[in-house]
């Protein structure tokens, strides 16, 4: 097979776009590749626990093997009930994987929102989303989770809401800077420019012409040309992607998870 025909066939199955360019050169990167490897296998071996090892986290004692080395039969050792913290560590990525994932989601979507509205409206509603922006960036994160997970009481959901409030901001003022940059493009600006309707437009672009042509005034002007100039573009917006930071568990004393010691 030829290179030209390997590039035909690889353009028709990620198709002609921008997200089918990322995605080439994205699979032409090594690393890339491998940290996806890498993290479905953890993905996968985290949603597979349940069937290759059941476990039940509130029968889970023995105290006769509280505190055991690393071994052949308890591979992570045991803590101080005996319990074997390689199962709650398997276990425990179900918990963490879905919380981490369902936080960083959760603020990408509302830090987009929120930097979009301030970045594009300006003004007042600029000044006051910054500003709140600005306050909870004002506290640590961990001290910020801290506090909403003790205002809203310790369990999964709410959590995963102190996680994701504190990563807001971050997106939020990344979408802003870019969405300010990009207001004062020229495709912008022509984009945003006033053009007149209905029988105000039919004067200017069919009435006025035909006047100054007749008159000697030179070559009418084209009646499209106005609307060619007022062409919207689509441009990305930068997306970041951002580690949860660990926070109080949600999920319980006996239920295993990976931001807290197994036990």
């Amino acid at each position: 097979m030829s290179t030209s025909d390997a590039t035909g066939r690889r353009g028709r199955l990620f198709g002609e776009s921008v997200l089918g360019d990322q995605l080439r050169k994205f699979f032409r990167h090594t690393t890339g590749v491998t940290g996806l490897i890498i993290v479905g296998a953890f993905v996968v071996i985290s949603l597979l626990a349940p069937v290759l090892a059941p476990y039940d986290a509130s029968r889970d004692r023995n105290l006769r093997a509280r505190l055991n080395p690393p071994s052949a039969e308890h591979l992570f050792g045991t803590d101080e009930l005996g319990r074997d913290q390689l199962i709650r560590v398997w276990h425990g990525g179900r918990i963490s994987l879905r919380v981490g994932l369902a936080a960083v989601a959760m603020a990408v979507v509302v830090g987009s929102v929120l930097g979009l509205i301030a970045g594009y409206v300006g003004g007042w509603i600029d000044t006051l989303i910054m500003w709140a922006i600005d306050i909870l960036l004002a506290f640590p994160g961990i001290l910020l989770a801290i506090a909403i997970v003790a205002t809203l009481g310790p369990n999964l959901t709410n959590a995963l809401i102190a996680i994701s409030v504190t990563q807001i901001p971050i997106y939020a003022r990344i979408i802003r800077s870019v969405v300010l940059s990009l207001r004062e493009s020229e495709y912008v600006q022509a984009a945003r420019a006033p053009r007149p309707i209905g029988p105000k437009a039919s004067t200017r672009y069919r009435c006025a012409p035909r006047d100054s042509h007749a008159q000697g005034g030179g070559p009418a002007p084209r009646p499209d040309a106005d609307r060619r100039s007022g062409a919207r573009w689509r441009a990305p917006l930068t997306r970041r992607r951002s580690a949860s930071r660990s926070t109080p568990p949600g999920a319980g004393p006996a239920r295993p998870e990976w931001r807290r010691r197994a036990g």
